[in-house]
């Protein structure tokens, strides 16, 4: 029986041991659980600050395709303003043209009436030099003068050669000069 008691008491410290050994291992168990818990819940908190992340770049790309959308809309705008104010300028262009041909014809004309006048062409600077009673042509005042033959008036733009065109009434009747 002592052997027994002696293999008894051996199995009795080695289930001790053992017991001992267990719970040391479930205590290291535990720990690394709660470290594994603590490593998890981290990992967890960096998903979520990258989702957040994720998020203000999805809202950032988000506002950034809205503003070139809206850029777009300007350049379009702008584009159209520039070809109106292109359009116009050349209207004001031929305007100025139109204008030009007008004001040299009328000054033509004011010069070819001051030398039907005045019997003397205007200087370059607008000054008159009257010719010399002796260096007009004799006119005899009471004398009547042939009727010039009415013609019509070519259409606005074109210049008549070296004739002046004056209007003689309301009914756009002219003469050639």
């Amino acid at each position: 029986m002592r052997n027994l008691a002696g293999r008894s008491a051996e199995a009795a410290r080695s289930t001790a041991d053992l017991i001992e050994e267990a719970q040391r291992n479930a205590n290291e168990g535990v720990r690394v659980n709660r470290e594994v818990a603590e490593i998890l819940m981290r990992i967890n908190q960096s998903v979520s600050g990258a989702a957040g992340l994720m998020a203000e770049v999805n809202a950032a790309s988000n506002r950034q395709s809205q503003g070139i959308v809206e850029i777009t809309t300007a350049v379009d705008s702008m584009d159209h303003v520039i070809q109106g104010n292109a359009a116009s300028s050349e209207e004001i262009a031929s305007a100025g043209e139109e204008l030009s041909a007008q004001a040299a014809d009328l000054n033509q004309m004011v010069t070819t009436l001051v030398e039907l006048v005045t019997g003397s062409r205007p200087q370059a600077d607008g000054r008159l030099v009257m010719r010399s009673a002796s260096a007009r042509p004799a006119v005899a005042r009471d004398a009547p003068r042939p009727a010039p033959t009415p013609t019509r008036r070519s259409p606005a733009g074109s210049n008549a050669g070296a004739d002046v065109v004056i209007p003689l009434d309301a009914a756009d009747e002219e003469i050639m000069i």
